[in-house]
């Protein structure tokens, strides 16, 4: 989508969210932009009225200045990609 930086916020009080951050801090040195992970108590209200949100929290969808439909994207290029295979 050639984004120069993806912020991820992650609900802090979330078991495992720690590990995650890890997890997700580790594929993500194989891609060319900046990954900004962050641990917030308070996610939902930090997103409200955010630009290019991508989550699946129908408050937020609602409530926030514009959304990514990121998984329509991802298995829309999965279907293309898998179309090439064949």
């Amino acid at each position: 989508m050639n984004v120069s930086t993806v912020h991820i916020m992650l609900d802090e009080p979330i078991s495992n969210s720690g590990r995650l951050k890890c997890l997700i801090a580790e594929i993500g040195e194989n891609y060319p932009f900046v990954l900004d992970i962050q641990l917030n108590k308070t996610v939902d209200s930090f997103l409200w009225a955010k630009e290019n949100v991508i989550t699946s929290d129908s408050i937020i969808l609602d409530h926030c200045v514009s959304w990514v439909n990121f998984m329509a994207r991802c298995v829309n290029n999965r279907s293309v990609m898998t179309l090439k295979v064949w």
